[in-house]
């Protein structure tokens, strides 16, 4: 397999695994609701963005100040992960 069909059957995996998680408004993670509609995964720690919301995230939630480390962009999404206080916080205000 080459890496093209290595990064393409990840994508199509990506793309799956996230049909499977929950679309929320960022105002359910306790977030100014204008940052948009994001995928939650609570159990892997992550909030994930699509490209456009990404910005609205960075913008009105204040996601641009998460430690670059803890972002993860693949196919067209950013992934934010819980290694970040902001992230962190996030996901505990969606869970409680």
């Amino acid at each position: 397999m080459d890496i093209l069909e290595i990064v393409e059957q990840a994508t199509k995996d990506f793309k799956e695994a996230l049909a499977d998680l929950p679309k929320v408004n960022t105002r359910e993670l306790g977030l100014d609701e204008r940052a948009g509609r994001v995928w939650v995964d609570v159990d892997n720690g992550v909030i994930i963005a699509g490209s456009a919301n990404a910005r609205s995230l960075d913008y009105y939630a204040g996601f641009e100040y998460v430690d670059m480390n803890a972002v993860t962009e693949f196919a067209g999404c950013k992934i934010y992960d819980n290694s970040d206080d902001r992230v962190s916080e996030a996901l505990d205000a969606y869970e409680g």
